[in-house]
């Protein structure tokens, strides 16, 4: 994932990119709010952005700083997903363990840096879909959460 500083007029944004399957495709993160965006030349030759919501958990600086930002119950996913293609290294829960916001579940190589993927959501496991070594896809299904 890289890291930009995007001013527009006099607003400053800071912005994570990371590629996704292809030379074209990226999960942008903008000011709390993640973009799905495909990115194309327009005949002029001027990159054009074409963006579109994800459901994707916003990273942050720290487990704690994401814990801190307040949860919205009505939108938490019943499933963490891959937010790349990758190999799974780690899995650091199991059915029935109480993760918080934040906390690291998983690690994923992908091109060959490891990813500490973190609970986007307060809740109980239900079910850990992968194992070590398992090779994943994006937006594959990595483990479950209770629902209630």
């Amino acid at each position: 994932m890289k890291r930009y500083t995007v001013t527009i007029g006099d607003i400053t944004h800071v912005v994570d990119l990371q590629p996704l399957n292809d030379a074209e495709h990226y999960r942008v993160w903008v000011d709390g709010q993640v973009y799905d965006v495909a990115l194309s030349e327009a005949p002029d030759h001027e990159p054009q952005v074409h963006p579109h919501p994800s459901t994707e958990a916003i990273p942050s600086a720290s487990p704690a700083a994401a814990r801190d930002r307040p949860a919205d119950t009505a939108t938490e996913p019943a499933d963490l997903r891959a937010p790349m293609p990758g190999v799974i290294l780690e899995v650091n829960v199991e059915p029935g363990a109480e993760v918080q916001r934040g906390d690291q579940v998983l690690v994923l190589e992908a091109m060959k840096m490891k990813n500490a993927i973190r609970s986007p959501r307060s809740g109980i496991v239900a079910e850990v879909l992968v194992r070590p070594g398992q090779s994943v896809n994006y937006d594959e299904p990595l483990l479950r959460y209770r629902q209630g």
